[in-house]
């Protein structure tokens, strides 16, 4: 029961997205089995990034903890992992994938963190998966927006869905899904679990 109700309440939200229906990717009957994955271990806390500053400042709802709706949740708040929640995570990793048209911000301009936007760049696209995920009912504890640095020295913005069968990555450079720990990213920040307005080192 709690699987019908997850995938209704899934589904249900991303009919109502703009376009949802034509940008929706098609999925295969049979789900892939996600990757195997490691469980992320945060440490000190430390600055969060002043465009996410600017974006709780504007929205403080944003930024608020939010509990369980739809999900079962572990005692550390991941997700109990269950066919309804791999599907989520592949179908709104895919979704927002397509949804949105990649746009880079002008040199020099404020670092501006959107969700839900037509077009933007990796913070905007990270922001939208975690608020699609937060409105089919997931906790904010088990959604946790991370910054990164890529191989080539450049910034960039994930979001990790935390289950009970590991840490998964939800990339706007891939529609593939992959462990937190299976990435060529070197983690500089990632919001608390308990406090979405606290970043933690890893």
């Amino acid at each position: 029961m709690r699987i019908l109700r997850a995938a209704l309440a899934l589904s249900a939200f991303l009919a109502l997205a703009p376009s949802a229906h034509a940008l929706m990717p098609t999925l295969p009957k049979n789900l892939p089995t996600l990757p195997k994955a490691g469980k992320i271990a945060l440490g000190a806390e430390t600055s969060p990034p002043l465009g996410f500053v600017f974006y709780c400042a504007r929205d403080r709802s944003a930024c608020a903890p939010r509990k369980a709706k739809s999900v079962s949740v572990t005692k550390d708040g991941r997700v109990e992992m269950e066919a309804a929640v791999a599907e989520a995570i592949v179908t709104v990793n895919l979704a927002v994938n397509r949804q949105i048209r990649p746009v880079s911000e002008a040199a020099g301009s404020p670092d501006n963190w959107q969700a839900n936007v037509s077009a933007g760049d990796c913070e905007d696209y990270a922001l939208t998966k975690q608020q699609r995920l937060l409105k089919a009912g997931w906790p904010s504890s088990a959604l946790l927006i991370a910054k990164v640095r890529m191989r080539d020295g450049l910034y960039h913005a994930i979001l990790i869905a935390r289950t009970s069968a590991g840490d998964y990555v939800l990339d706007n450079m891939t529609d593939e899904i992959r462990s937190w720990n299976a990435v060529p990213y070197r983690y500089i920040g990632v919001q608390s679990p308990a406090n979405p307005s606290v970043w933690r080192t890893v």
